[in-house]
């Protein structure tokens, strides 16, 4: 990112320690930008969110789609970006923190044993939550 200082990269550095190291700084792009200033003024909108859910069947091993998930996020630099907000010197500028190693963020809960009625509500109840 042009015009980030040393002192400010080391600020940042430090924010976001906890979710890894920083591999590079971006601005947003302009469709981003519009993205984020949409989103902003309508939060509950869902105008750029999507949700898919599938059936599967058969068997699942959930340590190989794990790995798989995690080999697919350190290839694409993309699944490894974070926003965040930042005083750059000319106000708060909303950049891209793209990390060296972040895995994926994969959660997993088997319902195969609750009966059907209740893994439906359990679904939709996450569905609604996301």
């Amino acid at each position: 990112f042009k015009g980030l200082s040393l002192e400010q990269l080391e600020q940042l550095t430090k924010q976001t320690a906890s979710v890894g190291e920083l591999e590079n700084v971006y601005a947003l792009s302009p469709m981003q930008k519009g993205m984020l200033f949409h989103n902003l003024m309508e939060p509950d909108s869902g105008a750029y969110f999507q949700q898919a859910s599938f059936d599967q069947h058969g068997s699942f091993d959930v340590a190989i789609f794990r790995k798989s998930l995690d080999l697919l996020t350190q290839r694409h630099e993309a699944l490894r970006t974070n926003f965040y907000q930042f005083e750059t010197g000319h106000g708060q500028e909303p950049l891209q923190m793209v990390f060296r190693h972040k895995d994926s963020d994969l959660s997993f809960k088997d319902i195969r044993k609750m009966p059907k009625a209740e893994q439906q509500a359990y679904i939709q109840a996450l569905k609604q939550e996301d």
